[in-house]
């Protein structure tokens, strides 16, 4: 049995829009076009060629103003809202905006990659010879006294072990080379949300997703 892409890329609780904790799945609505996933820091909102869409006169959010079109807008560092995005923009019309929450670094460690991750899908595959991975074939056990142990060993791969900073970038510029934008802005501002979507402030940009 394939193992589910949120098993093997390792998908955990994630800070969410409104400061809340969520799942790093996010959810999503093709007929609405929002999906908000809750991915990186390599443009600035300011450099998006959007529309703007001022707030009113008033000084107060104006939820007819005219918004750029967005389809679909993913959020977070975390490497699955990458791959989300290109997913959703390959062989599509979509047009798709990744953007980072402020304040969310991405974390400077070692991950493990289940080896069925290349397998889930062809944008995957070349990741494989890509990204610098070490091969665990087995495990050793030990208890209080050194004398008891247990071990399991494979002949292929058991899981594999690589730097959480190199997968997220691999699979962000399998994003950009699917068409995704990007955005990394100052601030991330959630006005109001409904069954057809939310409107929401990318840095100065006004977006709701359609």
């Amino acid at each position: 049995q394939r193992p589910r892409l949120g098993e093997v890329l390792g998908l955990g609780a994630e800070k969410c829009i409104d400061g809340s904790i969520g799942r790093g799945h996010g959810g999503a609505d093709h007929r609405s076009g929002l999906i908000v996933g809750v991915l990186d820091d390599s443009h600035s909102a300011e450099n998006l060629h959007f529309p703007a869409a001022d707030d009113s006169s008033s000084g107060r959010f104006d939820r007819h103003a005219e918004r750029p079109a967005v389809h679909v807008l993913v959020l977070g560092e975390h490497p699955a809202a990458y791959l989300t995005a290109a997913l959703l923009r390959q062989k599509s019309n979509l047009r798709v905006l990744h953007a980072l929450i402020p304040g969310q670094e991405p974390p400077d460690r070692l991950v493990t990659i289940n080896p069925a991750l290349f397998d889930l899908h062809p944008l995957l595959s070349p990741l494989r010879r890509k990204l610098d991975l070490t091969n665990i074939y087995g495990l050793q056990f030990l208890a209080d006294d050194p004398q008891t142990r247990s071990e399991s060993q494979n002949r292929s791969a058991m899981t594999l072990v690589a730097h959480y900073k190199q997968v997220r970038e691999e699979i962000a510029i399998v994003a950009g080379n699917e068409g995704v934008e990007f955005s990394s802005p100052r601030q991330l501002l959630s006005h109001r949300i409904d069954e057809q979507g939310i409107d929401v402030t990318v840095g100065k940009t006004t977006l709701r997703p359609t």
